[in-house]
């Protein structure tokens, strides 16, 4: 999954923070606790001419969870946001290519 917030225009200890904050006040939920045995997560933060644009990768062993409630939940938290992808990884060498680029077999 990849939970965004709004780009900001100076990068700042808290702007990168914010995200990884922010999943884990989802992830404390009672219905994400039963959804969910554990996990990795990232933080990534790039800039392609619209600021900065920090988001959390986060690899999930999770029974199955309906996006458009992930978005409205993720909205809720975030304020400014409801931005959520969500796959399903083919293999354990895919998903960590996502989370860490280890490689290129995510077309990256």
């Amino acid at each position: 999954m990849t939970f965004t917030v709004k780009n900001v225009e100076h990068l700042s200890d808290q702007a990168v923070r914010r995200p990884r904050k922010l999943v884990t006040k989802l992830t404390r939920r009672a219905y994400y606790k039963k959804q969910v045995r554990g996990g990795l997560q990232t933080i990534e933060v790039t800039n392609t001419g619209k600021w900065w644009h920090p988001h959390m990768h986060v690899l999930m062993d999770a029974d199955y969870m309906p996006k458009a409630k992930l978005q409205r939940d993720w909205r809720e938290l975030a304020g400014d946001s409801f931005i959520v992808d969500i796959r399903q990884v083919g293999s354990v060498e895919e998903a960590l290519d996502h989370l860490f680029y280890l490689g290129s077999t995510c077309g990256r």
